[in-house]
């Protein structure tokens, strides 16, 4: 098993995937039908396509890419028959599996699906840059700062927003969410080079962390 590639996998499923539950009619009868998917715009079509890559090669799926009217993509099956797979292996909508939360590595690629759902890497101070990536939930994810400070050994901060919120990729969050950021630091910048981002996909979020990664290393003189 690949194991990192999972991680990615799952940290999109939470982030801007779905898996849902619905009752559905079949021969004068109604069955429960779980369905798993991702709906994205096309600046994320490289997540998309990792994401479906692993639901061919190791659950057996091969999705056809639907482009809608309004220019979002979109995949989705049915996983009835997976489920119990699923729950073997902890992939679900929320929570972080043993099997990433102890090992740095699958967790750096768990991260980076994440990054790619629901994350951003902003700037601070042009003069002397600060990278800064930042995770939007809406909630606050206590799990996933505990585990981002065990490995990365750095502070994690996190903001209560109310309002509406544009992103670039055209989503828009509206009413209460949560900020959670970390900077790129002395402390955590060779596990999100060696760790993160290896797993990052969407191309102009690689390229503003690998940006970040270089010029702290400059610092460090490596």
């Amino acid at each position: 098993m690949d194991y990192q590639r999972l991680a990615y996998f799952l940290g999109v499923l939470q982030t801007d995937g779905k898996l849902t539950t619905y009752n559905t009619m079949k021969r004068n009868k109604i069955y429960k039908r779980t369905d798993i998917g991702v709906h994205v715009g096309i600046k994320s079509i490289p997540m998309l396509k990792e994401f479906r890559k692993t639901l061919r090669e190791v659950y057996g799926r091969d999705l056809t890419i639907h482009t809608l009217r309004d220019g979002t993509i979109d995949i989705h099956t049915s996983v009835n028959k997976l489920l119990k797979r699923f729950g073997k292996e902890g992939i679900a909508k929320t929570g972080i599996p043993a099997w990433v939360s102890n090992y740095e590595a699958n967790f750096g690629a768990y991260l980076a699906g994440v990054i790619d759902g629901d994350g951003d890497v902003r700037i601070k101070r042009m003069q002397s840059p600060q990278y800064v990536i930042r995770i939007t939930d809406d909630k606050k994810n206590k799990k996933l700062i505990s585990i981002i400070e065990k490995f990365m050994k750095c502070g994690v901060s996190v903001t209560k927003r109310y309002g509406i919120s544009v992103f670039r990729d055209g989503r828009i969050v509206e009413g209460r969410w949560h900020e959670t950021e970390f900077c790129i630091s002395r402390k955590n910048v060779l596990f999100i080079k060696n760790c993160i981002l290896p797993h990052i996909r969407i191309v102009h979020k690689k390229n503003r962390i690998r940006e970040g990664v270089h010029e702290k290393l400059k610092l460090l003189d490596l």
